[in-house]
């Protein structure tokens, strides 16, 4: 399903790459990146020695909900809302944030593992390569040994503040708004860890794993929907093969018109798929160590559904890691659905509501057995 993931949501039109020899395509850099990440893993348990963990919480103000509201009930992500038809952002945001620190046998913090529910994306659209957030953090934080980052739930969450929109602080997809949200982590994540003691470090603790392949309900289309969608895609594929308008990249399709042919071929191609399966199976993953679990899932996964699980898991501690093992694109609430955008619709993810609610009970379930 990963290999042409755009041209099953997307349309055909979206899957061409560039011709340049030099740009690396997704399958090329998967198995490159793949062996320096299994290498990196290997040399790591190699060389491991005795240490122990401690969990701790904080909470930073920096995730903000990037769904936009209106009054006709329609949404958008980081839809404008300097305007009257604004009603409200769509939702919170989860601003716990948890944190495993691991310490060796003298007690000495040797790294650690933050789990916040943001994504790292403060630098979007712009032309050079960057480790985001997580970059500056390391650089403003050089004492720290190690530093493991892990995305929580947070399909729809950014670092902007969609209401203030860079008043009276800086404009938060800027390399200085960066520092300043990353100041904010730092000054919280430096205050928690230094309140842990000698007595809070565990030596000696349970550590079990288990993981497997859940199925889950594809979202689907009706037929209603599925004939619009085809009026509509034929006849921008009629326009685009008859007049042959040029396009500004790569995409043979002319930007003013991508948002329309993608949602129309997302359906049409939702339609043709449901007919041949109807569950998609994730790959889940749930690890215990001492009170506190980790558990993964594939998706941009909206915050209720990581707010659902955490609030109901036996752990003490719970950190859940989306994108992870696999991508099978976003996966939105009831509510947000019926609000539309990118994001919500069929054409950004194969799973719906219905397959989240199957995919909480089914993460929960796994972190039960660990117990």
């Amino acid at each position: 399903l990963e290999s042409d993931l755009l041209a099953q949501w997307w349309g055909e039109r979206f899957a061409r790459l560039p011709e340049d020899p030099d740009v690396v395509t997704p399958d090329v850099y998967k198995k490159f990146a793949a062996e320096r990440i299994a290498s990196a893993a290997a040399d790591a348990w190699n060389n491991r020695k005795p240490g122990g963990i401690a969990a701790a919480f904080g909470r930073v103000a920096v995730p903000h909900c990037r769904r936009v509201r209106y009054k006709d009930g329609s949404a958008k992500m980081y839809g404008s809302t300097n305007t009257p038809d604004f009603l409200r952002i769509e939702g919170g945001a989860d601003t716990g944030v948890e944190y495993i620190a691991a310490f060796d046998e003298a007690g000495t913090m040797t790294g650690v593992v933050i789990n916040l529910a943001c994504t790292a994306q403060i630098l979007e659209h712009q032309y050079y390569i960057t480790a985001d957030m997580w970059g500056e953090l390391r650089r403003q934080w050089p004492e720290c040994g190690y530093i493991l980052p892990l995305c929580g739930a947070s399909g729809d969450i950014t670092m902007r503040d969609m209401v203030r929109r860079g008043r009276n602080e800086e404009i938060m997809n800027t390399v200085k708004g960066m520092e300043q949200q990353v100041g904010r982590i730092l000054r919280e994540s430096k205050y928690v860890l230094s309140e842990l003691t000698k007595a809070d470090i565990q030596y000696d603790a349970p550590v079990k794993h288990i993981s497997g392949n859940i199925p889950l309900p594809i979202r689907t289309v009706t037929e209603d929907e599925y004939i619009a969608a085809k009026a509509v895609y034929d006849g921008i594929e009629n326009w685009l093969q008859t007049e042959q308008p040029e396009s500004e990249d790569s995409i043979s399709i002319p930007m003013a018109e991508r948002t329309k042919y993608a949602i129309a071929a997302g359906v049409v191609n939702r339609y043709k798929l449901q007919s041949e399966r109807s569950t998609i199976d994730m790959e889940l993953h749930a690890l215990r160590i001492g009170d506190t679990v980790i558990v993964t899932n594939p998706f941009e996964l909206f915050q209720d559904f990581g707010m659902c699980i955490k609030a109901r898991s036996p752990a003490n501690q719970t950190l859940v890691t989306q994108l992870s093992c696999g991508y099978l694109g976003y996966l939105p609430t009831e509510y947000s659905v019926p609000g539309g955008g990118y994001s919500a619709g069929v054409y950004n993810g194969y799973i719906g509501p219905d397959g989240g609610d199957v995919m909480v009970e089914k993460t929960l379930e796994f972190i039960n057995r660990l117990f």
